[in-house]
């Protein structure tokens, strides 16, 4: 008989919190206490509160998570997560530079953008707005009780990027590029191709603590 994927994860101690979070924090998986879970909050960036009340956001936000649930080891790994979606608003739809260097910007809160570091399908929030998703972050689920961000931006443009910060956008293999960033942010884990990326050798990675 098979055996379930295990992985080791540092036991937090709960916060708590006597005031609520900012902005409209759901949890919509719930593997047990946060305290001893794997626990990933997502984000929208790009999102109008219209596209949020009609249920675009929350759509877009499980059909990227669906993909964890048909990739290995995620199908095990959900097992032992608690996600948690957080609904903040945006003034305009979309990410700056989606059709160019230059192009116009968009006034999202956490300011995220195309062309990253002159790169063209890097996809990232500015400092400011990375700053702003640990904060939210931490508003939802508390200081150090999340071990991954996921920010989902309301662009049809390809790309993304991964780090403490995940980052992808709706475009129909977004969800796909959610998984491949978070393998690079969460474990770690290099690129089986070249390019300025170290190439995965066949060895477990060595994981360096946040």
């Amino acid at each position: 008989m098979a055996k379930d994927f295990t992985f080791f994860l540092q036991q937090r101690t709960l916060q708590r919190f006597c005031t609520p979070p900012p902005f409209p924090t759901s949890k919509i998986r719930d593997s047990g206490s946060d305290g001893s879970n794997l626990v990933i909050v997502v984000l929208g960036d790009g999102y109008l509160q219209t596209e949020i009340d009609n249920g675009k956001y929350a759509a877009d936000v499980a059909r990227t998570l669906a993909e964890f649930e048909n990739t290995s080891p995620w199908d095990q790994m959900l097992k032992a997560t608690n996600i948690y979606r957080v609904d903040v608003p945006s003034n305009q739809s979309g990410a700056d530079n989606e059709n160019g260097i230059g192009n116009a910007t968009k006034d999202t809160y956490f300011d995220t953008g195309f062309y990253t570091s002159g790169i063209p399908k890097l996809l990232s929030p500015s400092a400011f707005g990375g700053t702003r998703a640990t904060q939210a972050a931490d508003d939802a689920v508390g200081p150090g009780m999340w071990n991954q961000i996921i920010i989902v931006v309301n662009s049809t443009f390809y790309r993304g990027a991964g780090g403490l910060l995940t980052v992808t956008s709706v475009n129909p293999s977004g969800p796909l590029v959610a998984v491949h960033e978070v393998g690079h942010s969460f474990p770690d884990l290099a690129d089986e191709y070249g390019g300025s990326i170290t190439i995965y050798n066949g060895q477990p990675p060595l994981r360096t603590e946040r």
